[in-house]
């Protein structure tokens, strides 16, 4: 990128080498569009949004050429036509950024391919305007929540850079200096008018915008602000600062509240895990019931192929070790029955993450003793019953945060991981564990059941 602008200040006319295209991937609401536009500032270039959501054909990248009766321009064009002069010099090259990259088709990624290829899109044609276009100047940077389902040939010409979500203690601030400031201006609203109480804040990011990003966040605060504006048009007095208590008043009862998690925690069988979605981390309950039968496993909820594999996994290695758990082999044979439910968190899990958190509530559930319902955990196991590192750990941590868990357990070889992230200051006031074998999992969780 500086040694194309540097050819578009000084009209230079050597070659630019082919770059990869940088893809911004993270949960939405985390400033991906903010990020590209102020990249778009700093190179001096026009900014412009394209959604690439729904687009399964090439026509969606190419158009439709006019005699056609559904006749339209491409995505592309589309985009570029609103910012004035089509490309072609080089001040009228912009900075396009391609949203929503893996929501789109694998027909028209083929099509967005030859618009993205600098050695090929010097002559771009729309079919809708039937005149080529100059393409190599345009700056392209993509944007994804999930990069896993962008089509493979695009995903080959991306440099993916991972975006993390928002701890609450950036949010506060976040909040504090930017939105309540820029909502309170649109409604014609003050400082002295509405403003928000630490306190007041706090329950309004753990309770009503526990999420990765600060989008929701800002709808809550337009809430605020309309009611302040209701209230004024009423004649009525504006509440000035904003207490927990008005809060949960203007917005009803908080969607989020830690003690439903905390309630189910305390019966037998239940273990909290932590599981990286594409809308960032999330806690994911798991629930093992034993029952009589005829030795079957049943796994329920929405979970994927490697999640299985890993219930598998820690019911072999549970069942190996009767020596180690006597409660539990006690009450543990072919006529026994295992059910194990992950709960539904609007999305579907998989992952190679889960194997301690299944075999905490394995062990838990056949014991009758129940697991700290404090505690959240990651990891995956091996037949070995050693604990295997995973990925995803800011989000996984944080997600914990958000939860209002005290404690998580992760694996040994994650520590290092989790200095690089953190340093030596954690986001929350949350305990890391970390553990090399299912036996430290079950020592800090379950106490007394290891023998």
């Amino acid at each position: 990128m500086a040694r194309q602008a540097a050819a578009e200040r000084h009209g230079a006319g050597f070659h630019v080498a082919a770059a990869t295209i940088l893809c911004l991937c993270g949960p939405t609401g985390i400033g991906r569009a903010a990020f590209a536009r102020a990249l778009a500032v700093a190179l001096g270039r026009r900014f412009v949004r394209v959604s690439l959501a729904g687009a399964e054909k090439p026509a969606a990248i190419h158009g439709v050429a006019r005699p056609a009766p559904d006749a339209t321009p491409g995505r592309l064009v589309d985009a570029l036509g609103r910012l004035g002069p089509l490309p072609g010099r080089a001040g009228d090259n912009p900075l396009v950024l391609l949203g929503e990259l893996d929501l789109l088709g694998e027909a028209a990624a083929d099509a967005l391919l030859g618009a993205l290829d600098p050695a090929g899109n010097r002559a771009f044609r729309d079919r809708y305007v039937g005149l080529p276009l100059d393409l190599a100047g345009v700056l392209f940077v993509a944007a994804a929540t999930n990069p896993g389902r962008i089509p493979p040939l695009l995903r080959e010409r991306l440099e993916l850079l991972p975006l993390a979500g928002y701890a609450d203690a950036e949010k506060e601030r976040i909040a504090a200096s930017y939105l309540i400031p820029q909502r309170r201006g649109q409604h014609g609203l003050t400082g002295e008018d509405l403003s928000c109480s630490p306190a007041a804040l706090r329950l309004l990011i753990d309770g009503y915008a526990r999420e990765p990003g600060v989008r929701v966040l800002g709808h809550r605060i337009d809430a605020l602000c309309r009611r302040a504006v209701r209230l004024r048009a009423e004649g009525l007095p504006l509440p000035g600062e904003m207490r927990p208590a008005t809060v949960a008043a203007w917005l009803g009862a908080p969607p989020f509240r830690d003690e439903e998690i905390a309630a189910r925690s305390r019966r037998p069988g239940v273990a909290v895990g932590l599981a990286a979605t594409p809308e960032g981390g999330g806690v994911v309950v798991v629930e093992v019931s034993r029952l009589p039968g005829c030795g079957s496993l049943r796994v329920t909820g929405t979970v994927g192929a490697m999640m299985k594999e890993s219930v598998a996994v820690a019911l072999m290695w549970v069942r190996s070790h009767p020596d180690r758990f006597p409660r539990v082999a006690a009450r543990f044979d072919d006529a026994t029955d295992v059910h194990v439910h992950v709960d539904d968190a609007g999305h579907s899990k998989d992952g190679p993450s889960a194997g301690v958190t299944f075999a905490a509530a394995l062990v838990s559930a056949l014991a009758g003793q129940p697991v700290r319902r404090d505690v959240a955990m990651s990891g995956e196991l091996t037949l070995a019953g050693t604990v295997e590192p995973v990925a995803s750990i800011r989000e996984k941590v944080l997600a914990a945060c958000r939860a209002g868990m005290t404690a998580v357990i992760l694996p040994a070889a994650n520590k290092a991981d989790v200095t690089d992230i953190f340093g030596d200051e954690l986001p929350c006031r949350i305990t890391i564990h970390y553990a090399r074998t299912m036996d430290d999992v079950f020592e800090m969780v379950l106490g007394d059941i290891v023998v």
